[in-house]
């Protein structure tokens, strides 16, 4: 990916038309290379780059959503709840004009811009091109909407709804301008809640922690179980590691000095994670091949009977957590959700990826959300325990049976979908689903 990100949302006004209709115009978006307002118009057989429509209509929806577009990440369900998509997919804007089926959200210090889940080929005067998933800085994206904005706002001014526009951006600009107003509306997008309607209590309550676990920590927890339970989860996830018996050293991830240089807003997770876990094995002796429990257990100081026998104290959760241990700061906690020996392994290689990430972390939440975040725990750990180049060699073939994926699974001692994510994200097996193609962002 270019170290230079942008993300480009156009609109070319037409000639000759009344300073009351200026609204309406030729709307692209380009996000880095990739045009996403490809479409086929089908009445004058022509495929254009550009669709037509109120300007002053989109720029309303994304000023009114703009704390969510900006922060709240895919949901954890599968299929987004109707609140959701309403926020994310510009079909939700509003002006009679047929929107793009694409949806964007935030997940950290990125933008998703993807395809919208379900159904995107209608039928009608246009029909949009397949699109890709394409990811931009966040910074990037800011600028880009900034933009927008401004010219909309000067090019528009005497069109209808202009002043409510004008009214919105200004409060938007006023907010993002203050840093406690920044941190409130940030929170209250990450746990699923339009401006002004998170119950006041909650953020309270969320913000209380800051000082226990860390600001990254709370909005990571926000997003990893988003809604009105959220400090209540955060607390029992506390309690859950200072109960844990699962006691480790992951120093081995925390002294990766070199890769945190490498840290950079425009790379990838994925790729990030693969580094980072690469240079933990080559740090411990073993570069090739699989991680035996017995190795797991010498590098984080623990006995591999504790790995498998210890209580899964984040069972009921809905998610693990890793943080440190109440005896000494050296030390971590670990609260594991999962009980078979496979799934906890890969929970312990997740917590040593979070100890890369951020190596002055007090606690991080180790679960399914689509954050930046939690998608480097989860490729930092299928790389550690199973490095892609090994996998291949091991199965022998790039056209894998399932007899393949089981015994890949055995020799590796990992559960047989890690094998199948790997081998999805490295397009040996098509990426069939849209969660597929969102996870490898």
């Amino acid at each position: 990916m270019s170290e230079i990100e942008s993300f480009e949302l156009s609109v070319h006004w037409p000639e000759g038309i009344s300073p009351g209709e200026q609204d309406a115009g030729e709307i692209s978006l380009r996000v880095n290379q990739e045009i996403l307002t490809r479409l086929a118009d089908v009445r004058n057989e022509k495929t254009r780059t550009f669709l037509r429509g109120s300007a002053v209509s989109l720029g309303l929806w994304i000023a009114e959503n703009w704390w969510r577009l900006r922060y709240e990440p895919y949901p954890l369900t599968l299929v987004p709840p109707t609140d959701w998509r309403l926020r994310h997919e510009l079909t939700s804007v509003s002006g009679g004009t047929t929107w793009p089926p694409i949806m964007i959200y935030g997940e950290g210090t990125r933008i998703i811009v993807a395809p919208r889940f379900g159904i995107t080929d209608v039928d009608g005067p246009v029909r949009y091109l397949n699109t890709p998933v394409v990811s931009v800085e966040g910074k990037a994206y800011e600028k880009g909407i900034d933009t927008f904005f401004t010219e909309v706002l000067q090019k528009c001014s005497q069109a209808s709804d202009a002043d409510a526009l004008h009214a919105l951006v200004k409060e938007l600009t006023e907010e993002r301008a203050d840093d406690a107003t920044v941190s409130w509306r940030r929170l209250e997008a990450m746990l699923g809640y339009d401006a002004d309607r998170a119950p006041e209590a909650l953020i309270t309550a969320m913000q209380k922690f800051e000082k226990q676990i860390g600001l990254q920590a709370v909005e990571e927890c926000a997003v990893s179980a988003p809604g009105f339970e959220a400090a209540l989860n955060i607390k029992r996830a506390v309690s859950a590691v200072l109960n844990s018996r699962i006691v480790v050293d992951l120093g081995v991830a925390r002294k990766l000095k070199s890769y945190q240089s490498r840290l950079s807003p425009t790379t990838e997770p994925w790729r990030l994670a693969e580094s980072a876990a690469q240079e933990v094995r080559q740090k411990i002796g073993i570069p090739k091949g699989p991680i035996l429990s017995s190795n797991l257990a010498d590098v984080l100081q623990i006995t591999k009977d504790r790995i498998k026998e210890a209580h899964s104290t984040a069972a009921n959760l809905p998610y693990g957590a890793v943080g440190t241990a109440k005896q000494t700061r050296e030390k971590s906690q670990i609260a594991l959700q999962a009980k078979t020996t496979s799934g906890r392994r890969f929970e312990i290689a997740r917590a040593l990826g979070d100890a890369a990430w951020d190596s002055h972390a007090k606690f991080a939440p180790v679960s399914r959300a689509k954050s930046t975040r939690q998608k480097f725990q989860r490729t930092f750990a299928q790389s550690f325990l199973c490095p892609f180049p090994d996998l291949i060699e091991y199965m022998g073939t790039t056209n894998p049976a399932d007899r393949d994926v089981i015994a890949a699974a055995k020799h590796f001692h990992v559960s047989e979908n890690v094998i199948r994510t790997l081998l999805v994200n490295k397009e040996i097996i098509p990426r069939e689903r849209l969660e597929d193609r969102l996870e490898a962002a």
